[in-house]
């Protein structure tokens, strides 16, 4: 009996400090569950900045102020530099992104000629101060890059200045007159998503003014091509 005693006695005390030493064990922390990364969106607002430069043709045409006298300048080349900021908003349909975009851009596009105009020497010029276009865009999308087609409105202050001395348009010293036009513009570009909020592009416009009458008898055309880069913010 005190033999049978003593083996539970002996047995109890062997469970009791397994437990305790198994309570003593760290208890393994679980691995952490795999939480997938959000896949990138073009859907969104966002702002941004833009700069680059242009090139293109003008031309001036004086008639009707002195009776049959037509001149012409034909045409002659402007180029120069474009800066601004841009605005707009993108939605992304699968691999395809549809949205619109505003810019305003300081430029100093300019060209001159110098010549005969209405039988006396003269000089010209033409300069594209500021444009602002309101575009849609229609992309395709793999992996962060984008590429796109734009288009839409343009609207731009041209000035015209005539320098000389030349009787026949009652010309004499220098005279400028600034015009504010509607027109379009066509393009397209290429965009990158650096993070998901970050993204940077390259585009080509092409901008068409049309023709408008300024300084009484001078129709002047103006047209461009635009090459910028520009960096965007989407919220």
């Amino acid at each position: 009996m005190k033999r049978n005693v003593l083996a539970t006695a002996a047995l109890a005390v062997l469970i009791w400090g397994g437990l305790a030493r198994a309570a003593d064990l760290a208890v393994p922390t679980p691995p952490p569950a795999f939480v997938a990364a959000p896949i990138p969106t073009w859907t969104g607002f966002y702002v941004g900045v833009n700069g680059g430069g242009g090139w293109g043709t003008t031309n001036h045409t004086f008639t009707g102020a002195v009776g049959p006298l037509t001149a012409q300048t034909g045409d002659f080349k402007v180029n120069g530099g474009v800066a601004g900021g841009t605005a707009g908003y993108n939605h992304q349909y699968g691999p395809l992104v549809a949205g619109v975009e505003a810019d305003v851009d300081w430029s100093n596009i300019k060209g001159s000629f110098g010549g005969t105009i209405a039988g006396a020497t003269g000089s010209i010029s033409t300069q594209l101060k500021w444009l602002d276009t309101i575009r849609g865009r229609l992309g395709y999308t793999w992996g962060p890059s984008m590429i796109y087609v734009t288009g839409g409105g343009a609207y731009g202050n041209v000035t015209a200045t005539v320098a000389g001395a030349i009787p026949a348009l009652a010309i004499a010293g220098s005279v400028g007159q600034s015009d504010t036009r509607l027109g379009w513009t066509l393009g397209a570009g290429y965009e990158h998503m650096f993070t998901p909020n970050l993204t940077g592009k390259v585009e080509y416009l092409y901008v068409n003014l049309g023709t408008n009458t300024q300084l009484l008898v001078d129709s002047v055309k103006f047209n461009t091509n635009i090459v910028r880069g520009g960096m965007n913010w989407k919220f």
